[in-house]
C-alpha cells in the first residue's frame, strides 16, 4: 500500500506547477508544437523544456517528430489524469475559518 501512495505523491507533485497544468488543459484541446507552448506561455525555451520532460516522464503526454518539429499530445492516461483534474477544478474548497482574537 505503500508504493501505491509514493506513485500518487510523484503524480500529484507533477501537477503542482501552474505552467504544467496549461500545457496539460492546451494539450486536452489540441496537440502543439513546442513553438506553440513558448508563445502561449511566454516561457523561455529551456523552461519549458523542462516542465515537458517531467510530464512525459510521468507518462502523460508524448510527442511525435514531423520534419524538424516535435508535436506533443496527451497519452490516454494524460487524457484521463487532466479529465479528473478538471472535475477538481469544480470543486470549491472550504476555507477554514481563521482564530478568533479573544
Amino acid at each position: 500500500m505503500h508504493e501505491d501512495a509514493r506513485a500518487t505523491v510523484a503524480l500529484l507533485k507533477v501537477l503542482a506547477d501552474p505552467i504544467r497544468i496549461q500545457i496539460l488543459k492546451a494539450l486536452y484541446r489540441a496537440d502543439l508544437c513546442v513553438c506553440v507552448f513558448v508563445e502561449l506561455l511566454d516561457c523561455e525555451y529551456s523552461k519549458l523544456s523542462y516542465h515537458l520532460k517531467l510530464l512525459k516522464d510521468a507518462g502523460l503526454i508524448e510527442y511525435t517528430k514531423e520534419g524538424n518539429f516535435l508535436i506533443y499530445h496527451l497519452t490516454e492516461s494524460g487524457r484521463t489524469v487532466w479529465e479528473q483534474v478538471e472535475r477538481l477544478e469544480k470543486v470549491q474548497v472550504a476555507t477554514p475559518p481563521a482564530p478568533s482574537s479573544r
